[in-house]
């Protein structure tokens, strides 16, 4: 039994009924008829009207302006007309090394057509042997695709009958014979790579280098990633094909040097208008005035917009911002894993009342969070950072703010918050404790105006750390990290941040110093505390988009009110450093305030008393420990260079080194260091207190000073009224006025008394596991007694002691 299948004849019926089929010369609703007369009379219009509108066309392209005359018409400004003339030259540009593609594809197509249509006896104006030779050529073309190639070059005897054949093709008007005698006398076109390079810019590095950025294509469909072409790898074919096995899996050249420098010029054509430069920073980049952040970048407030290639284009010019810095480094404070930022947000649009509400509020948080105007000046400090180029460009310097107080005070929230403003989002700063003097030195480098936060600083922090706050202050530029690398170039103001401040009266005078304890707190609950935690996190980074739209008048504010406040006769007293570093903080401050109209003169007028008071404070502070410090450095140098005596007996004739007394001792070394003191008693630490002859010193000490040409002089009672604010000075017993002390002289003398555990020149603060490594030899065994072992834990005042207790020795 046979089966068919058809459809049903009914349904077919009521279906073409239903759905008419359509006449695919009549697209319209007309019937067929009605379109066909429609067409008829429109072709009798077209005819009718055609030779007209053919006149017009061509009387227009015969008056345009020739291509060649677009860049010097004067008619449009002078940059768009070079770009037409850049432009212009690129399109007509031939390349040196050709490359198979579309012009190639067609050629195959029309030679393997003209050889379809030869006889076998050719034609009569070519060579017998051009069917052949078409079809030949046409495979040849057709296997050009994606890759260079050279022409091998007819052989001499065919030529004369190759171009004869031209002639006559010319002569008879056949554009068809007389393209395939062309392409004929071109020659054999043979591949000499199996890929082509897609160049898309040049890369200008940040120590002046250019490296070529492309892709490379290959006959198998793989498209790399981009790749960098540095120069030196582009120079000979040896280079080249190494540097083609590393970064494609099948890239070939099997040409040389001739076909190298034909790829050079080709490449060079291509990217010659499309030159990029590196921006291995974050933050305000100096050379083009973008400020780049890990979400965009800003010029003047606005977003600026990247290509493909994450390139961002401004004046002609190409800036892509780099993940790591110019050493290969991640950024420390962001964006590196784990660690996004910082981050501006540029589409979010930030209005001048969002901005006046977010800093009416956050002024009033940070103020009562800190205790007062001190809270003000700290969020100065921070918006002056925006400002650093004009501030250092006019007073040589830009400040830094220093936030001190004990664990669990709050120091650490206040940082978090002021970073915010510009786009940050780490929970704590870059630790010093463990980190390099080469570590903190490329983190200086990693970003330009925006702040890098530096945390728990201690007092008696290495000479580097020291030398790295001063050189934030000062832009100095740091070394390099080796030989032949680019020198860094610190454009990152510091905020630092620990326990306590430091030491050095210089580095102190550099920074703005807030002091935040939970004691100062105005109505400043965890409730509150909380609630600024999340506004700060979602809000706070508005207030510094808000500054970078309005930069320029931001700036002009800020340093007239720095030029008023450095010139307040009350400040007379105060040194120019001083002046310029707090002056910094109330100007950005009041700079702020002023444009967004959040407070009025009776607050900037007690703000600036408060500030002024702050800085008459810092600087007497400085001028203490500047005076204090100098005297003991003078006193170790003079004692080295014998102007207490040369001798132990004269030398005790001015100090006096004796145990601490029971009720005076508190734990100075850990319980680790203690035990091993008890095990090995050449290494148990003894605690010292150290007796100075008042008057004699300082008049010893002054010697020496006028010896260096420093001709100041010393006075007793400023310096004992110095160190009485000490945590060092040890005072006299009951009510006396001062220790009355037996020196190696016989009589009674007037002197002072220092806990040498508690003096920063006295016991250094060490690790027990740099301890337990001090304790070592180099063959892993342990050191046996003093012969052989120096405590790490005693600082220059040992330098004396050790000298005092030794048997005198007269000479």
């Amino acid at each position: 039994m046979s089966m068919s299948w058809g459809p049903d004849p009914e349904k077919l019926k009521a279906a073409n009924a239903k759905f008419p089929r359509v006449n695919p010369t009549n697209p319209t609703e007309l019937s067929d008829a009605e379109w066909a007369e429609r067409v008829v009379r429109d072709r009798e219009g077209w005819n009718k009207i055609k030779g007209e509108i053919q006149k017009q066309f061509e009387e227009v392209i015969h008056a345009a302006m020739p291509s060649s005359d677009w860049a010097r018409s004067g008619r449009q400004p002078r940059e768009v007309e070079a770009m037409f003339a850049r432009r212009l030259k690129q399109m007509l540009y031939v390349p040196r090394l050709p490359s198979g593609g579309a012009d190639e594809a067609r050629i195959a197509m029309r030679l393997g057509r003209l050889a379809s249509k030869l006889g076998s006896n050719g034609s009569s104006r070519l060579p017998l042997t051009a069917r052949g030779r078409l079809r030949m050529l046409s495979g040849r073309y057709r296997e050009l695709t994606g890759r260079y190639y050279n022409f091998r070059p007819l052989p001499e005897g065919k030529r004369p009958e190759w171009e004869k054949a031209q002639k006559e093709a010319s002569a008879a008007d056949d554009v068809e014979l007389w393209r395939a005698c062309e392409v004929v006398l071109k020659g054999t076109p043979e591949p000499i790579t199996d890929f082509v390079v897609e160049p898309l810019y040049v890369l200008v590095r940040v120590n002046g280098t250019r490296e070529r950025i492309v892709r490379i294509r290959n006959v198998h469909g793989e498209v790399t990633e981009l790749l960098h072409w540095p120069a030196e790898e582009l120079a000979t074919p040896k280079a080249m094909r190494i540097w083609l096995n590393n970064n494609s899996n099948c890239a070939n050249w099997e040409a040389g040097e001739r076909e190298l420098n034909r790829l050079g010029m080709d490449i060079g054509q291509a990217v010659n208008d499309r030159t990029v430069y590196e921006v291995p920073l974050r933050g305000q980049h100096y050379p083009s005035g973008i400020w780049f952040y890990a979400d965009g970048a800003l010029l003047n407030g606005k977003a600026l917009y990247q290509d493909k290639n994450g390139i961002y284009w401004h004046n002609g010019k190409g800036y892509l911002p780099g993940d790591k810095d110019q050493e290969g480094e991640f950024f420390r404070m962001g964006p590196r894993p784990g660690v996004p930022g910082p981050l501006m947000h540029p589409v979010v649009e930030v209005s001048r009342d969002t901005a006046k509400e977010i800093f009416a509020k956050f002024a009033q948080d940070i103020h009562d969070a800190v205790g007062g105007y001190a809270g003000w000046l700290a969020l100065g400090a921070v918006l002056a950072f925006f400002v650093a180029r004009e501030i250092f460009d006019r007073y040589t310097g830009v400040p830094g703010l220093w936030t001190s107080g004990e664990p669990g005070q709050g120091k650490t929230s206040i940082n978090r918050w002021l970073v915010r403003i510009h786009g940050f989002l780490v929970k704590q700063g870059v630790p010093i404790p463990g980190a390099t003097a080469a570590a903190l030195r490329g983190a200086m480098q990693q970003y330009g105006d925006l702040p890098l936060w530096l945390d728990e600083f201690q007092a008696r922090a290495e000479v580097w750390v020291t030398d790295i706050a001063k050189a934030a202050y000062e832009r100095g530029g740091a070394p390099k990290r080796t030989f032949g690398d680019q020198p860094r170039e610190v454009r990152t103001p510091l905020m630092i941040s620990g326990v306590a401040t430091s030491t050095d009266a210089q580095l102190r005078s550099r920074y703005v110093h807030v002091h935040v304890a939970a004691a100062n707190r105005l109505n400043f609950n965890d409730d509150r505390y909380r609630e600024v935690e999340t506004f700060a996190d979602r809000e706070l980074y508005k207030m510094g988009r808000f500054i970078l739209a309005n930069r320029e008048e931001f700036a002009r504010l800020v340093m007239g009110q720095i030029g008023f406040w450095t010139k307040d006769p009350k400040l007379a007293n105060c040194d120019d450093r001083s002046r310029i570093v707090h002056g910094a903080a109330y100007s950005a401050f009041v700079a702020l305030a002023s444009m967004l109209e959040t407070h009025g003169a009776e607050q900037f007028a007690q703000f600036k008393e408060s500030v002024r008071g702050h800085v008459e404070g810092a600087q007497a502070d400085v001028r203490d420990q500047l005076y204090v410090t100098l005297y003991f450095e003078h006193l170790l140098n003079a004692v080295k260079q014998e102007g207490f005596g040369d001798t132990i007996s004269r030398l005790k004739e001015y100090f006096k080194v004796v145990d601490k007394p029971e009720d005076l001792k508190s734990p100075p070394v850990s319980e680790h260091q203690r035990q091993k003191g008890q095990e090995s008693a050449f290494c148990a630490w003894r605690s010292k207190l150290l007796y100075i002859q008042a008057q004699g010193s300082v008049e010893v000490v002054m010697a020496y000073r006028r010896r260096l040409g420093i001709t100041e002089n010393l006075s007793r009672k400023d310096l004992q009224e110095q160190m009485k604010g000490r945590p060092w000075f040890v005072p006299p017993p009951g009510k006396r006025s001062a220790h009355q002390v037996r020196f190696q002289s016989g009589g009674q003398e007037v002197a002072w008394c220092i806990d040498v555990d508690r003096h920063e020149m006295g016991r250094l603060e060490v690790s027990d596991e740099d301890f337990d490594a001090s304790l070592r030899r180099e063959d892993g065994n342990w050191k046996t007694g003093l012969h052989e072992w120096a405590d790490p834990r005693k600082g220059p005042l040992y330098s004396l002691i050790e000298l005092l207790e030794r048997q005198p020795k007269e000479g």
